[in-house]
């Protein structure tokens, strides 16, 4: 379809620029080229998660769209009443569904690597290939969190709601980064000791409970 569009427009047109100025402003082009752009982004967290992760268990695929489930209702609460601005100015179509989308893609890498890291070690998928990959999605993501947080900080302020959404999703997402770490790392530390980690249950739960209350504190 989006060849399509492409050449019924080269041939209505000729010349590079009209061209260029038609498939960015009509607007059957525009749909054709975001959604051409949804499903590529799409097939490109298939083939990460395919790398980092590999196949996700049905369980899995259920917890993570359950979980996700609540922040699609978010984002979608904050488009519609909050208005989203940049410098006292309506954020443009292009720029908040790239931003959203990026959200919605790292939030879907976070709450994978955290249900994985719920299920690698009881399920027994404990080969040193399958550990590295999840510490290298877990790596990656608190990253993007620290570069997010980073570039967002310095842009957020009373004026610009949109970047303090965007500061506010990087922080709730760096900590589920850091308490998916930390269970990663008491899980290794339970695994490696000869007769387990006795106490390794009193920790996840302390982890998990501070993980609560750093992203309670951070809505407040």
């Amino acid at each position: 379809v989006l060849t399509v569009s492409v050449v019924y427009a080269a041939v209505q047109f000729e010349q590079f620029y009209p061209i260029v100025v038609h498939l960015s402003q009509d607007k059957i082009s525009l749909a054709i080229i975001y959604n051409f752009a949804f499903g590529l982004i799409v097939l490109m967290n298939k083939l990460l998660l395919r790398l980092f992760v590999g196949h996700l268990r049905d369980l899995e695929v259920e917890q993570l769209i359950d979980s996700g489930r609540g922040f699609v209702a978010d984002t979608i609460l904050f488009l519609v009443f909050y208005s989203p601005t940049i410098n006292d100015r309506e954020v443009s179509t292009v720029q908040l569904v790239r931003y959203v989308c990026l959200a919605i893609c790292l939030k879907v890498f976070h709450l994978v690597a955290q249900i994985r890291v719920g299920h690698i070690f009881e399920l027994g998928f404990t080969s040193f290939s399958s550990l590295v990959r999840l510490a290298g999605l877990i790596f990656l993501c608190g990253m993007l969190d620290m570069i997010g947080i980073s570039t967002f900080y310095g842009l957020s302020s009373a004026h610009s709601s949109f970047y303090t959404w965007c500061l506010f999703e990087a922080v709730t997402m760096g900590l589920t980064a850091l308490t998916t770490a930390t269970k990663f790392i008491i899980h290794l530390v339970d695994m490696r000791l000869e007769h387990g980690w006795t106490s390794k249950t009193q920790f996840i739960f302390h982890v998990d409970l501070w993980g609560d209350v750093g992203q309670m504190t951070t809505y407040l």
